[in-house]
């Protein structure tokens, strides 16, 4: 993957995707999304929904979901100087941002939510699956 051709963001639509991408596979996937989870726990807030979306098919993991985890890796390397810097004389301030999509997962019609904290830098962030469907 470290040579592998940068992606501008690290998740698609699952229509955007190639519709050969069903199957099951065998990738090391359950350690590639928890060494994903580990960056962005702390430097890299900016992969939390994509990383969201991967964590969802741990058990059983198909082609499409092996193209996501790529991508997001793809991502990475294309961004790899992105960095989250705390700096003395920085903005004070602390300011929040939300945001959420109705019935965003296909398989459930459960709605995604998200949020980020910023404080001269990102301070807290989440980004989740609603556990229950709103209509």
């Amino acid at each position: 993957m470290q040579n592998s051709k940068a992606a501008a963001t690290p998740i698609l639509k699952d229509s955007e995707l190639r519709e050969d991408a069903g199957g099951n596979i065998s990738f090391p996937y359950r350690e590639a999304v928890g060494a994903l989870a580990y960056l962005m726990v702390d430097t890299r807030p900016d992969i939390a929904y994509a990383l969201s979306v991967v964590s969802r098919h741990l058990e059983a993991p198909t082609k499409r979901d092996v193209l996501k985890v790529k991508r997001i890796f793809r991502y990475l390397n294309g961004t790899r100087n992105y960095c989250i810097t705390y700096k003395r004389g920085m903005q004070t301030k602390l300011v929040c941002y939300s945001d959420a999509d109705h019935g965003v997962d296909p398989d459930t019609g459960r709605s995604s939510s998200g949020f980020v904290c910023v404080y001269g830098g990102p301070i807290s962030w989440r980004s989740k699956l609603q556990t229950s469907v709103a209509i």
